[in-house]
């Protein structure tokens, strides 16, 4: 921001952390349908989850989650 403060949401994507990584979210949802996607870049992951339901969010997140840790395993 202008007087240096940092906003971790910005264009309809959050910014956070997970496992140390930055990671870039977006969810959204419209009249049933509910979606959440998840990118990892420095590790080049994206998960998407959809749903018709209840909120894909958590799910989303802990798939991304599972996909770092085996990802880095395998380096």
């Amino acid at each position: 921001m202008n007087n240096g403060d940092e906003f971790t949401y910005g264009y309809g994507w959050h910014i956070r952390q997970i496992n140390g990584l930055t990671s870039r979210e977006h969810g959204g949802s419209i009249f049933g349908f509910k979606s959440m996607g998840v990118y990892i870049p420095s590790e080049d992951i994206y998960v998407v989850g959809f749903s018709n339901c209840n909120s894909p969010t958590q799910v989303t997140l802990d798939i991304a989650k599972l996909t770092l840790e085996t990802f880095t395993k395998k380096k």
